[in-house]
């Protein structure tokens, strides 16, 4: 079994293999994808964790989000910018900047490097 677990496994799920933890899902994580927002509401359970302990899931919670934030940039930024190929990169991230500013949504500073990465 653990050779066909690891035969669908992907980065995503690359923790897996890691046999020394034992991740559940843990509810609280809510979208309302037409109006694309979010917001958070964890149980009262995962609360009565030690501070320490929620801390720690937390921050890998928000190490693994930002990751996912990130690529869905980059793909976005592809996904506009493809009509405008004639433009050079420096005004396609000009552009883009632009588009994230009227849309809200956070551009990092270093899209470019992201550009590379994914």
């Amino acid at each position: 079994m653990e050779a066909a677990l690891r035969a669908f496994m992907s980065d995503e799920t690359a923790w897996l293999e890691d046999d020394s933890h034992m991740q559940l899902p843990v509810q609280g994580l809510f979208a309302d994808l037409d109006a694309a927002a979010g917001s958070i509401a964890l149980t009262d359970d995962f609360l009565r964790l030690p501070a320490s302990v929620r801390a720690e899931v937390l921050q890998h919670w928000v190490r693994g989000l930002e990751e996912k934030r990130r690529q869905a940039i980059v793909q976005m930024f592809r996904e506009m910018m493809a009509p405008l190929g004639d433009l050079s990169i420096v005004e396609q991230v000009e552009n883009f900047r632009h588009a994230c500013a009227q849309l809200g949504i956070d551009c990092p500073s270093d899209l470019p490097l992201l550009l590379q990465r994914y």
